[in-house]
């Protein structure tokens, strides 16, 4: 549908006689688009964990997906004003500016408090592997460019009877298949080199906040990891844990597992430092020091509190009974990735996967793995949100040219080849952990559930 879910809009648009109608049909276009993409907002509910009650637990999630929706419609509209400019002053040139358009003003608009870059077309193609592997040549951006291109080739086509015009899609359909010879092959070394476990405990939101101290979450994860170890043996020497695991103390720098000398723990946490507290990943090995790096972007109103004082919002919340904090320093965005034993390691924290500038940061750095730390307990393991975030991740890897592992505390958590494919899955709902194995040149999956152990 990516290839042509744009050409009725497009028509809509070449109909328009006035700037207010072009703008009203983009608000609308755009609205509804990703009203029906951001649904999986609605996995919030129930946020009875907060203090809210069923119904304005409701009220609250109805809300939060309504203005994320409404913010995109107001950035469609701004696009469709520029589609609209070129297809009345420029209309020759309207085939290769409006894919520029579209694609600067979905990622460009979003660089704000509250900007959610998450309805780019491509992401609909993670599945097809030529098409995914062309955005190691051409970047994600430069994919999404060739799609909207081709809707509108096969729109002008059709309406404005033009046929020849479909040599144009033709063309841009044999670039992408050309660009994926050009994606290195697949890198395997390194998980036959560190034999990575990725530990998916599977404690639902509610318990996390609700019941566990951190104490019992730590004892909970020792177990687990336990349990991995004398599965593995010592064949483990990276041990992955999903996002907001650790929490460690201004000044500590302490392996809170005690690990053996040869494995090293690599896991979301929170950590303090004189600058701040932030939300982001922890490398411990022996007998290196501690190696951290702080989140770059992070979550309007769950990390940050955008555009008004943080107190004035805890204000009105507390009339309400609610307890909010957000409290997180944003990490710089130039911070060099984690270093393991000579291989780079790049870290994306949850939200940071929907950057594809983060990616193409890590493989100019030469970033040999990539990891995918996130908390989805939050939406209650809503089928949509899964795929639309393993996809995303299928990306990252792709355009990075490096393996990715995604690990989450309820799933969906997998590990994902240099070229996008999915190698091994842990389900949602599950205490899980995967581990590959080479396997006539491939990875096969160990996928074993810890039955020993309940969910708090």
């Amino acid at each position: 549908m990516a290839w042509i879910g744009l050409i009725p809009a497009i028509w809509a648009l070449s109909q328009c006689d006035s700037w207010k109608e072009a703008w009203g049909q983009g608000f609308l276009f755009g609205y509804l688009y990703h009203a029906i993409l951001l649904s999986w907002f609605w996995g919030l509910h129930p946020l009875t964990w907060m203090g809210f009650s069923p119904w304005v637990s409701l009220l609250v999630t109805g809300a939060a997906w309504t203005v994320a929706s409404l913010f995109q419609g107001l950035i469609v509209s701004i696009i469709w004003l520029g589609f609209f400019a070129i297809h009345r002053r420029w209309p020759l040139s309207f085939l290769f500016l409006a894919p520029l358009v579209w694609v600067c003003g979905l990622w460009f608009l979003n660089q704000n408090a509250i900007g959610l870059p998450w309805g780019f077309l491509a992401y609909s193609q993670a599945g097809v592997s030529w098409i995914r592997e062309s955005a190691y040549t051409f970047t994600f951006w430069g994919l999404e460019y060739l799609i909207v291109l081709v809707n509108i080739v096969i729109y002008q086509a059709i309406f404005a009877k033009r046929p020849e015009k479909l040599l144009t899609a033709a063309t841009a359909i044999l670039l992408i298949m050309s660009a994926s010879v050009f994606h290195p092959p697949p890198i395997s070394h390194v998980f036959e080199t560190l034999n990575p476990v990725a530990i998916q405990g599977d404690i639902p939101i509610e318990a996390e906040r609700l019941f566990l101290t951190q104490s019992d979450k730590r004892q909970y994860y020792q177990d687990l990891i336990n349990l991995v170890l004398q599965k593995e043996d010592s064949k483990t020497h990276l041990i992955l844990l999903p996002e907001g695991v650790i929490e460690l103390p201004q000044g500590d720098t302490v392996d809170p597992y005690h690990l053996p000398p040869q494995t090293a723990l690599l896991s979301g946490g929170i950590f303090q430092t004189t600058s701040g507290i932030y939300n982001g990943a922890l490398l411990f090995s022996q007998p290196h020091p501690l190696q951290a790096l702080g989140k770059r972007y992070l979550v309007p109103f769950g990390e940050t509190t955008p555009w008004i004082p943080e107190k004035w919002l805890v204000n009105i919340l507390q009339q309400w009974g609610i307890d909010y904090s957000t409290g997180f320093t944003k990490g710089r965005l130039n911070q060099p990735p984690l270093r393991l034993n000579g291989l780079k390691i790049g870290p994306l924290i949850c939200f940071e996967a929907l950057y594809p500038n983060l990616a193409f940061r890590y493989r100019k750095e030469g970033v040999g793995l990539l990891v995918t730390f996130s908390n989805l307990g939050w939406y209650h393991q809503n089928p949509l949100l899964d795929a639309q975030f393993l996809a995303m991740n299928q990306f990252r890897a792709t355009e990075s040219g490096a393996p990715l592992i995604l690990i989450t505390n309820t799933g969906l958590s997998a590990m994902i080849s240099s070229k996008g494919n999915v190698l091994s899955e842990a389900l949602p709902g599950k205490i899980q952990y995967l581990a590959p194995r080479p396997y006539n040149n491939r990875f096969a999956t160990l996928s074993a559930s810890l039955k020993a152990f309940e969910s708090p």
